[in-house]
């Protein structure tokens, strides 16, 4: 069986890029363009979900707001957070990490690192 991974990503794009280096690892991966329908699909699958990569910028909701909720619920606080931004300003890796994200890859993605990161996580 696939290890899971759900991504919380808004562009199509970027969407497609890391569904694409994921499945090719071997990993199965949920897929939310939105932080509120992703966090319910975390929920319902909490037990086989072994990480989460989520972009922080979302339509619906901040995605420091999304840890913060995963954080505060007990059925999934353990599932570790990877945030995957474009904005590498140090206070916003620092507000991720303060929030409770295990770590933080930046936009565009350097394939190699994305998959140590993803790797060492899972």
């Amino acid at each position: 069986m696939a290890k899971k991974i759900l991504v919380i990503e808004d562009n199509p794009a970027n969407m497609k890029l890391v569904d694409d280096i994921l499945t090719a690892e071997g990993y199965e991966v949920l897929k939310a363009t939105e932080g509120l329908p992703g966090l319910e699909m975390l929920k319902q699958d909490s037990g086989e979900v072994l990480l989460v990569l989520l972009d922080l910028k979302l339509p619906d909701i901040d995605g420091i707001e999304i840890i913060k909720k995963i954080k505060a619920d007990d059925s999934i606080k353990n599932i570790p957070v990877i945030v995957v931004s474009a904005y590498a300003m140090e206070s916003d890796i620092q507000s991720t990490k303060e929030a409770g994200c295990a770590d933080y890859i930046t936009k565009p993605i350097n394939v190699m690192e994305f998959l140590d990161k993803v790797r060492s996580t899972v």
